[in-house]
C-alpha cells in the first residue's frame, strides 16, 4: 500500500475502509480470514508511515481477528468430524430396506456456529455490534474510574475536615477547662453546618481521637479531645 494511499485511507470510517480493502472479493461471500489480514497489513501500513491509528480502527482489526479465529477453529472441526453413515452401504450388508417410519423423530439442533465467508452487509453489522459492545463496556470502565476517583477526592476531603476540626477542638483547650461544648464549634444561624460538624464530631468519636459527654438528657453536648499519638 503506498503512502499516499495509507494517508487516504487513515481519514476515512472503518466501513470505507472495509469498502476498499474487499473491493476485489464478492460482497456476499467475504473471505473472513482474508479481510483480518488484509486489515492488520493496513494498520502496519499506517503505522510505518507514522500515521495515527484511531482506537476504533484498532477496535475493528480485534474484532476480525477473533473472528478469523472463530472460523478457522470450527473449520478444523468440521474436517475433523467423522463422515456419516453410508445407508446404502447399510441396506446392502444387511438385504433388507430400513423401517424409516419406526424411527423416531429426531429434532436437529441448529448449529450457530461462525462462517468464513458472510456477506459484507452482515460483517458489517456484527463489527459495528462488536464496536457497541466493546464501547459500552469501555464507558462502563470510565465511569467506575470516576466514582473511584470521586470518592478519593471526597475521602480526602472529609480526612482534611476531620482533622481541622480536631484542631479546633484543641484550640480551645486551657488549663481550665478539657471540655468543648459542641455549640461553640458551629454557627447557630447555620443548621445545615451544624447537622455536618455533628456528623464530624461522631467521626472522631468512632476515630477514638474525642469523647462525647453529655450529662443530662437533652443537655449541652461537650466534646473532649484524647491526646493522640
Amino acid at each position: 500500500m503506498q503512502e499516499h494511499r495509507a494517508d487516504m485511507l487513515s481519514e476515512r470510517s472503518w466501513e470505507e475502509t472495509l469498502d476498499f480493502l474487499t473491493a476485489d472479493m464478492d460482497t456476499e461471500k467475504i473471505d473472513i480470514c482474508e479481510i483480518a489480514d488484509r486489515y492488520r497489513s493496513y494498520i502496519k501500513e499506517l503505522q510505518s508511515h507514522d500515521l495515527e491509528v484511531s482506537a476504533r480502527a484498532i477496535r475493528v482489526l480485534s474484532a476480525l481477528l477473533r473472528m478469523k479465529s472463530q472460523a478457522m477453529y470450527f473449520e478444523e472441526q468440521e474436517q475433523q468430524e467423522e463422515d456419516p453413515m453410508d445407508f446404502d452401504e447399510e441396506i446392502e450388508s444387511s438385504g433388507r430396506e430400513p423401517d424409516l417410519e419406526a424411527a423416531p423423530d429426531l429434532e436437529l439442533p441448529v448449529r450457530n456456529e461462525p462462517s468464513r465467508r458472510m456477506d459484507k452487509s452482515e460483517l458489517k453489522e456484527s463489527l459495528r455490534e462488536a464496536l457497541e459492545v466493546r464501547e459500552q463496556r469501555q464507558e462502563r470502565q470510565r465511569r467506575r474510574e470516576e466514582i473511584d476517583q470521586q470518592f478519593e477526592v471526597e475521602e480526602q476531603t472529609l480526612r482534611d475536615r476531620l482533622d481541622s476540626l480536631y484542631s479546633r477542638i484543641t484550640g480551645f483547650i486551657s488549663s481550665s477547662s478539657e471540655e468543648v461544648k459542641f455549640s461553640s464549634l458551629v454557627d447557630p444561624e447555620e443548621p445545615e453546618e451544624k447537622i455536618e460538624r455533628f456528623k464530624h464530631v461522631l467521626n472522631l468519636e468512632n476515630e477514638d481521637r474525642v469523647d462525647l459527654i453529655q450529662e443530662e438528657f437533652l443537655g449541652d453536648l461537650k466534646v473532649a479531645p484524647k491526646e493522640e499519638d
